[in-house]
């Protein structure tokens, strides 16, 4: 993987993160203090949403993101920033329809999840269709929050309340199950390459060896193979004038 895209991988990482998070920790919030003011609550998420506005469009300019191209930063930064000055100044608007704006925000997340679950599924992973039904579910819940057919209030609360925080739970299992899934089958591609690689490497260098045939034969065995093969016909030579000298001698006697 390229450093560009590590760079947006990590930002990414850490976005999807850090949102989990905040569902995960307004939903407990909610859940145990119910009689909490929702003026203070859209106060608090304005407030963050400021801050990490500013912080995004700070580290743009930090880190010398411009000099990059398709680096996002400070635009997401500028939107958070505007969007939570927006809020602050319709707090009680807001405060009003804070069913309808976490509603929103749950099918958002919810729809990355079937994301997740296609590339889950594309990976050949078997928790897809886990994570793809769970998902299905929370739309559902993010829908009903949406359109509110509720006569009771109660309900609405109680289910936007337990549907923030068992988003906030899902999204972060299921982003970094992705994201270690992912770098498993980066790592098998790399390993499969190098191992590649590696046996071209040594088939090559073997088909390079000169080949040891007679016309490539050292000198020095040819002349040892010679010598012996002279050394060889005068021994038998030596032999048979050595049994020639024995006739004659019984000849003789």
């Amino acid at each position: 993987m390229k450093t560009k895209e590590k760079k947006e991988s990590s930002f990414l990482n850490r976005l999807f993160t850090g949102v989990s998070l905040v569902y995960l920790l307004l939903g407990i919030l909610l859940i145990v203090l119910p009689d909490l003011q929702m003026e203070y609550v859209c106060y608090g998420i304005s407030v963050v949403l400021v801050i990490i506005g500013i912080i995004l469009i700070v580290k743009y300019f930090l880190e010398e993101s411009y000099k990059n191209l398709n680096q996002y930063g400070f635009s997401i930064g500028v939107f958070l920033v505007i969007i939570g000055v927006c809020t602050l100044v319709k707090n009680q608007e807001m405060a009003k329809s804070f069913q309808l704006y976490i509603g929103v925000c749950i099918l958002l997340t919810a729809i990355i999840k079937l994301q997740n679950a296609m590339d889950l599924k594309a990976l050949k992973d078997r928790t897809w269709g886990v994570i793809c039904v769970v998902s299905l579910v929370i739309v559902v819940c993010a829908v009903l929050i949406i359109m509110n057919p509720f006569s009771d209030r109660n309900y609405e609360i109680a289910l936007t309340y337990f549907s923030l925080l068992f988003d906030g739970i899902i999204s972060l299992f299921s982003y970094h199950y992705l994201a270690f899934r992912i770098r498993q089958k980066e790592k098998k591609s790399r390993v499969r390459k190098e191992t590649k690689e590696f046996a071209e490497k040594q088939e090559l260098e073997f088909s390079d060896a000169p080949s040891m045939d007679e016309s490539t034969e050292p000198e020095d065995l040819q002349q040892t193979t010679d010598n012996a093969g002279s050394t060889g016909d005068e021994w038998e030579l030596e032999e048979k004038e050595q049994e020639d000298d024995s006739e004659q001698g019984d000849i003789h006697v």
